[in-house]
């Protein structure tokens, strides 16, 4: 295995990404971020770990001005290379399809997200409070802009 990404292995990915209308923001040697249309992320997360042995590392969450930004960080071990895909979850949607029913360990990390951003993830087997207390005010979220301390108090 060489210490470099293998070129046909990031041919191959960005072609598949370039047929589903992705957007190439950043790439360098072993890395590379992928702005997607929402309706292609999840059947493009699963083929690339069914069919290009990826792994999900983590998903990460940005709130943004037009809504929340999800980035999905793929990892190609064999390759040495990472893809984080990036998805805009408009603020009129606050919604997206749930990865749990088909990988698992995103459970804790789609909840996680729900209860920091306010991102609903449909088909989600256990969309329950992970993070913040039972008794934590409904439509509060506290790593969107405008959040304030005064909000979270009963």
């Amino acid at each position: 295995m060489s210490d470099t990404a293998t070129p046909s292995v990031i041919e191959r990915f960005e072609t598949k990404l370039c047929d589903e209308h992705a957007i190439c923001e950043t790439r360098k040697e072993r890395q590379g971020v992928y702005s997607v249309p929402i309706a292609k992320l999840v059947p493009l997360l699963r083929d690339f770990i069914s069919n290009d042995n990826a792994r999900l590392a983590t998903i990460t969450g940005i709130d943004v001005r037009d809504g929340t930004e999800l980035l999905y960080h793929l990892c190609f071990d064999d390759h040495k290379y990472v893809a984080t895909l990036k998805v805009l979850v408009p603020r009129t949607v606050d919604a997206m399809e749930s990865i749990t029913p088909w990988l698992p360990g995103a459970e804790f990390i789609e909840r996680e997200i729900h209860d920091l951003l306010g991102i609903d993830f449909t088909g989600h087997p256990r969309m329950e409070r992970l993070i913040l207390s039972d008794d934590w005010p409904e439509g509060v979220y506290p790593l969107r802009r405008g959040f304030k301390k005064e909000d979270a108090q009963p």
